[in-house]
């Protein structure tokens, strides 16, 4: 092997490297925000309110969720439990970079500043979600899932009553 290869190939790992190593960095402050906020303010977990509340009157519309609280389980069910992950990183060095979190019905979208950009029903391939004409202006990186490791934690708080969390009683 040529040694311009070897660099080339060098360099490829130390990208890869950084690369894992930014999404950790991310997928940790996804985790602490998720644990942190919970869902009596999950929309301080979103890039603005006023994104969070289009968002909420858009899936209630469409009956994609039945109320705030479970908007947050199924974002929360996402991010915990995704069949792939994939790392959007902007080409313009200037963007921000995307984390796509995909389960089997759901999709959650969180931009490099670890806020929600957008949770919604997957009602595609995962091909077409990642071709879609929004993500030409990034390199997607799938992400290998044991690189995503939320920590299994039960958070117990004593919820309001009129609060839109879902109750278990398991």
């Amino acid at each position: 092997m040529s040694k311009s290869m070897q660099t080339k190939q060098k360099d490829t790992k130390r990208s890869y490297l950084a690369l894992f190593k930014r999404f950790s960095s991310i997928d940790a402050k996804i985790w602490h925000n998720f644990l942190r906020r919970g869902s009596n303010s999950f929309a301080a977990l979103w890039v603005t309110q006023k994104d969070y509340t289009k968002h909420i009157k858009k899936r209630l519309k469409r009956k994609e969720i039945a109320s705030k609280g479970d908007y947050f389980q199924k974002s929360l069910h996402t991010f915990i439990s995704p069949i792939a992950i994939y790392y959007l990183a902007s080409k313009d060095p200037h963007g921000e970079d995307k984390i796509f979190y995909i389960a089997d019905s759901w999709v959650d979208i969180v931009l490099d500043n670890a806020k929600l950009l957008t949770s919604f029903p997957r009602k595609v391939s995962l091909e077409r979600l990642l071709q879609d004409p929004k993500n030409r202006g990034y390199f997607i990186t799938p992400i290998p899932l044991p690189l995503h490791k939320p920590k299994k934690v039960i958070m117990y708080k004593k919820i309001p009553k009129d609060s839109d969390a879902v109750h278990n009683s398991s």
